[in-house]
């Protein structure tokens, strides 16, 4: 199976939500005299404390690449979580076989997901996409201190 087979919506209320920035860097990696760092980007985080009954194991949302989301206390979410388990396939035997195979996996408390949507009421207990948040891949990240 892919690994997008793997990719679950789940819907949260968003209880708090706190927006930070990762700052990138770069070094010569020279050790002594003339080392030194240089910053290379900043990477935007959204962290979300969340609550669902259907997941309640779910605490926390990481979102990479905030900028311009509006999502606050209180508010109702779709999100894409990754739930998977990417593991080398040492049975590869040419180029066309998958370098990774994908196993589901249990939820975590604290969740990295990849899009949000924005739910706005729309009647009684009808919910409308209100806005769409793509996010970066965050395993992309996996070498930086994200949480």
């Amino acid at each position: 199976m892919k690994k997008e087979d793997f990719i679950v919506q789940e819907i949260f209320e968003v209880t708090k939500a706190e927006y930070k920035s990762l700052t990138l860097r770069n070094s010569n990696e020279i050790i002594g005299p003339g080392y030194y760092s240089w910053v290379t980007g900043v990477l935007p985080f959204a962290y979300l404390q969340v609550k669902s009954k259907k997941t309640p194991e779910v605490k926390e949302l990481v979102f990479a690449g905030f900028h311009g989301m509006n999502i606050r206390r209180g508010d109702k979410i779709r999100t894409y979580i990754h739930k998977y388990h990417e593991i080398e396939n040492s049975s590869k035997r040419d180029f066309v076989e998958q370098d990774f195979i994908y196993t589901e996996r249990d939820f975590r408390p604290t969740e990295k997901v990849s899009k949000i949507e924005k739910l706005t009421r729309k009647s009684g207990n009808k919910f409308i996409v209100s806005a769409t948040f793509e996010g970066l891949n965050i395993n992309d990240f996996s070498s930086q201190k994200i949480f």
